[in-house]
């Protein structure tokens, strides 16, 4: 729930088109609600869980994906941290809603590559305006791949690395 599954369950059944691909594991704690969910959401039929899976397994789903949700709560952790499935998200061109997070939002708003939900309608909300305007949405994935391929270039950050290491 930490990690924003139930939100971005409510998010997908405000909705009408999308689908969501779940990747990784339920908590045992998660799982009756889950199962409830499952049972009674008209939604839950757009809905796809496929457990734990390697990350090239995982990231295989990301090439048919449109946007990649971070719907965390505000744990301390997620607080002061970035969750590194945004750059993920931003460098394979998805576009991405996140929780109001501080380091989310500071990512988003220097990448143009994705939109703040406030709360699991506003995601919806999103996600519903999006499913009206591809060509809104595209313009956000095309910025959120620019940024990060600008931004998150390995080779120069490799260098700066390797720059203080001669300077030691």
């Amino acid at each position: 729930a930490s990690r924003g599954l139930f939100s971005m369950l409510n998010a997908i059944e405000m909705t009408d088109d999308w689908t969501l691909d779940v990747i990784g594991n339920i908590a045992v704690d998660d799982l009756a609600t889950l199962e409830k969910w499952k049972s009674s959401s008209p939604a839950a039929t757009r809905v796809r869980f496929h457990g734990n899976l390697s990350p090239k397994d995982s990231w295989n789903f990301a090439k048919g994906a449109w946007v990649g949700l971070t719907m965390l709560e505000p744990t301390p952790a997620f607080i002061e941290a970035v969750p590194g499935k945004l750059y993920e998200y931003a460098y394979s061109g998805l576009a991405i809603i996140s929780s109001p997070l501080p380091r989310c939002i500071e990512l988003i708003n220097d990448s143009g590559g994705g939109m703040i939900a406030q709360s699991d309608e506003g995601a919806a909300n999103i996600l519903n305006s999006w499913a009206d305007n591809k060509d809104a949405l595209l313009n956000i994935r095309r910025k959120a791949k620019i940024w990060a391929h600008e931004t998150l270039n390995p080779q120069a950050h490799y260098q700066v690395f390797l720059d203080e290491v001669k300077k030691l």
